[in-house]
């Protein structure tokens, strides 16, 4: 799926996406936690964590080109970001899960969530 197809923007990966790369260009740190994988902590503690974790890098411009669904439950985002100053393309996989962190079907009960919790996955160009 490209953001040309005509339900891209309607997609909940796409939403997901976005509004997660939409809060660390604005470094809402706080904001970043129900895109990340679940975890027990209290928010205060969760945020400090995330600002550690993404503060360093310095997102200023990102566009989604694609989504694959490799799995019923998993997709892999390929955006082009500006971080730190360098322009690259970067791949995310993102899960959705129910909240106890366990993997949901697509469509179902869930929401998508990186796999990974911090900025490696945009920060680590893809192999093209």
């Amino acid at each position: 799926m490209t953001p040309d197809d005509a339900d891209s923007s309607k997609n909940p990966v796409t939403q997901r996406v976005s509004e997660f790369l939409d809060h660390w260009q604005h470094r809402r740190w706080a904001l970043i936690a129900p895109f990340l994988p679940a975890n027990d902590g209290a928010p205060g503690t969760v945020a400090r964590q995330i600002k550690e974790r993404f503060e360093f890098w310095e997102l200023t411009s990102w566009e989604i080109t694609e989504l694959a669904f490799v799995a019923a439950a998993i997709c892999e985002a390929t955006t082009r970001v500006t971080v730190n100053g360098n322009k690259m393309v970067s791949a995310s996989r993102w899960i959705c899960q129910i909240d106890d962190g366990q993997p949901s079907i697509e469509g179902g009960v869930g929401a998508w969530r990186l796999v990974q919790p911090g900025p490696e996955p945009f920060i680590v160009p893809k192999d093209v």
